[in-house]
C-alpha cells in the first residue's frame, strides 16, 4: 500500500511538472484516514460555493419553509453574467425552485444560483454552515457580486479550506445529520 508521504510526493511532483499548485484533502468515509496538501489554507471556491446554497435550499424545503414546486418567472436581462443557462434566454421562463436548483448544480447556472441565494438568504446559508461545523467555509457573495469583485483573494469572497468538508460525514459528525 502507498504511504501518505509517497502519495503526497507523487501528487506534488506531478503538479510541479505541469506548473500548478494543488490544495487537496481526501478522507476515507469509512475510517479516520485522511490525506491533505495545504488542506487548511483558505482557497476561493469558485462555483463549488453553490453546494452550500443547494444544501440550504434542501434544508428549507425539508423543514417546510419553502416549496420546491413553487414556480417563479425569470425575465431575460438578469444582471448576473453567464455564457450559458438563464442568462442567455431571450424570453420569460417560468420554472420551479427545484428546476432552478437543477440548473445551479447541473450546469453551474449563475442566474439560477443568485435567484436561489436571494430566496434562501445568505444569513441562512451561513447558519447552516455553522451548524454543519464548517467554520472556514463562507458564502458572503452571490455570483454577480463575486464576478464584480473578481474573487481574487480568499479573505473577502466565497471560500473554504479543503480540510473543512470531510468533517461533515455521517459516521463522525452528529451535526451533519438531521
Amino acid at each position: 500500500m502507498v504511504t501518505e508521504a509517497e502519495l503526497i510526493e507523487t501528487i506534488t511532483g506531478r503538479a510541479a511538472e505541469v506548473g500548478v499548485q494543488v490544495w487537496l484533502h481526501v478522507a476515507d468515509l469509512d475510517s479516520p484516514r485522511q490525506v491533505g496538501i495545504d488542506g487548511e489554507e483558505p482557497v476561493v471556491t469558485a462555483s463549488v460555493f453553490k453546494v452550500p446554497v443547494a444544501v440550504e435550499l434542501a434544508r428549507q424545503a425539508a423543514d417546510g419553509e419553502l416549496d420546491l414546486a413553487e414556480r417563479i418567472t425569470v425575465a431575460p436581462g438578469h444582471p448576473t453574467a453567464s455564457p450559458y443557462g438563464l442568462a442567455t434566454f431571450r424570453h420569460d421562463v417560468t420554472m420551479s425552485w427545484y428546476d432552478l436548483a437543477v440548473l445551479m448544480i447541473g450546469i453551474s447556472d449563475n442566474v439560477a444560483t443568485d435567484l436561489i441565494l436571494k430566496k434562501v438568504g445568505k444569513a441562512a446559508v451561513a447558519e447552516t454552515l455553522r451548524r454543519l461545523d464548517l467554520p472556514h467555509t463562507a458564502v458572503p457573495h452571490d455570483c454577480g457580486e463575486l464576478l464584480r469583485t473578481s474573487g481574487r483573494t480568499s479573505g473577502s469572497t466565497t471560500r473554504t479550506t479543503n480540510g473543512s468538508w470531510p468533517r461533515c460525514r455521517p459516521n463522525n459528525s452528529p451535526s451533519c445529520g438531521r
